[in-house]
């Protein structure tokens, strides 16, 4: 079940709910009942673009609801999408379906075979992966694929699920896309050699995202190559940095070489998993980030290093008292994981903030026999008063995001009204345990939330 679960105890939905059959049901000949036909092809095909485009979007979410509620956390839907037996009605609309059709692909393993050529101008996005889904076999990326990436005139989006190091050739060719707007790198292992970027690169890209783990009880400790690593990694940064506006980016790849880059339009930036090291205040994280206005250190426990700062708590402050608005004026947004309320971020926060969110996040490393060793810390019902009682100069606050190690209670809400007149959205989470079905130790985590809307 996974981070979208329903809470424990509610039952398990099905796509399609058994029928009463005491219920009684109208005919089909009853004028009262709606037709039991569906639309003909001619019926379609008299249908305006937009409203195709409608029911594209409808039959993506109906494939996300899928992969939301049957699958199982970190894995992938590789179901067909409901967009190709539709186009199948006829050629006509298998035609006026294309853009729906090819705008999202992947690589596969057919020697050097990409894409056709008539459906480069419609793909916008591309996953590039060096292992299939349905079956574990390798896929190799090859030059042909490195060629005609940069020809692809929509791109806008890619996303690399590369398990092994990626080429620095494949970095190039997106460097080159001429309207790629978003990259993500997952599962990174950026210590190829010879990666070196032209001056004009990535013109269009303003979202990066570059995180390291999976979900896996493999213990990967990240030690060969990694200063060619952490070198490429700044290499990347540095050629996106002028344009950028969203970074995400693991703890892991984050070296002293980060923090000499400027980053003249960031307004997003997020760390993800494991702490930098050395370790990093998040203001010194930030001293070079002028437009800033979300900020997410979102830190996990590391249980696969031995030096740094490696478990909850985490700290996010500095000694000194000075406040985050000194470097990044614009902050309106912060989330923070597995802290405690005597931190000084609390006293440094922006009198203008109005977002504060913070969480007890889990490493995507379970130790094989204990799965509860994540060293999560939510908040205990005195820290979170703590919290309120420090974040209260907070005047502006209109989101509040707050994760406890117990259910939350009415007086806490109470005490949340009135410390904070002008919330509008307050979002409680509780991380529950539950055993399996065979009251085995290797029990699962669902987290419970509360989603309150404070204002009409």
């Amino acid at each position: 079940m996974g981070p979208q679960a329903l809470p424990y105890g509610s039952p398990s939905p099905s796509r399609f709910p058994e029928r009463d059959p005491t219920v009684s049901r109208p005919s089909a000949k009853s004028p009262l009942s709606p037709s039991i036909f569906p639309p003909t092809s001619a019926a379609i095909l008299t249908l305006p673009n937009e409203i195709l485009r409608i029911i594209c979007v409808f039959m993506d979410a109906i494939d996300s609801t899928v992969l939301l509620l049957e699958k199982r956390w970190g894995e992938e839907d590789c179901n067909i999408s409901l967009i190709i037996p539709l186009s199948m009605t006829c050629r006509t609309l298998r035609e006026r379906l294309r853009p729906f059709i090819f705008r999202s692909v992947y690589n596969w393993n057919r020697e050097e075979e990409v894409w056709p050529e008539s459906t480069w101008g419609l793909i916008r996005q591309v996953t590039l992966r060096n292992q299939q889904i349905r079956h574990p076999q390798p896929i190799r990326l090859h030059s042909a694929l490195f060629d005609t990436l940069p020809r692809l005139p929509a791109l806008t989006k890619a996303i690399l699920v590369i398990d092994k190091t990626v080429p620095s050739r494949l970095l190039i060719a997106l460097s080159q896309a001429p309207q790629l707007n978003e990259l993500e790198i997952q599962q990174a292992r950026l210590d190829d050699a010879g990666l070196c970027f032209p001056k004009t690169s990535f013109l269009q890209l303003e979202t990066l995202t570059i995180s390291v783990w999976t979900i896996t009880n493999k213990a990967t400790v990240r030690v060969a190559k990694i200063e060619r690593e952490l070198h490429n990694v700044v290499l990347l940064l540095q050629s996106v940095s002028q344009n950028l506006k969203a970074l995400k980016i693991s703890g892991d790849l984050i070296s002293s070489m980060f923090l000499a880059i400027s980053w003249l339009h960031l307004e997003s930036f997020a760390v993800t998993e494991h702490t930098p090291s050395p370790y990093y205040s998040a203001r010194r994280l930030i001293s070079h980030m002028p437009c800033l206005k979300e900020l997410s250190m979102l830190y996990t426990a590391d249980l696969t290093r031995t030096d740094g700062q490696l478990t909850p708590p985490f700290t996010y402050g500095t000694s000194d008292g000075k406040k985050l608005a000194i470097v990044a004026p614009r902050l309106s947004s912060l989330r923070l994981s597995n802290c405690v309320p005597e931190d000084t971020i609390f006293s440094q926060l922006p009198d203008a903030l109005t977002g504060l969110h913070i969480y007890a996040n889990k490493d995507l490393y379970i130790p094989p026999g204990n799965p509860r060793a994540r060293l999560e810390l939510p908040l205990s019902p005195a820290d979170a008063l703590t919290v309120l009682k420090r974040a209260s100069h907070l005047l502006d606050l209109a989101d509040l995001t707050l994760t406890l190690n117990d259910f939350p209670t009415p007086a806490l809400v109470d005490v949340i009204a009135v410390a904070f007149p002008n919330l509008e959205f307050l979002e409680l989470g509780y991380p529950e345990y539950w055993r399996g079905k065979d009251n085995s130790d290797e029990s699962q985590d669902v987290s419970s939330r509360i989603f309150i809307e404070l204002s009409s």
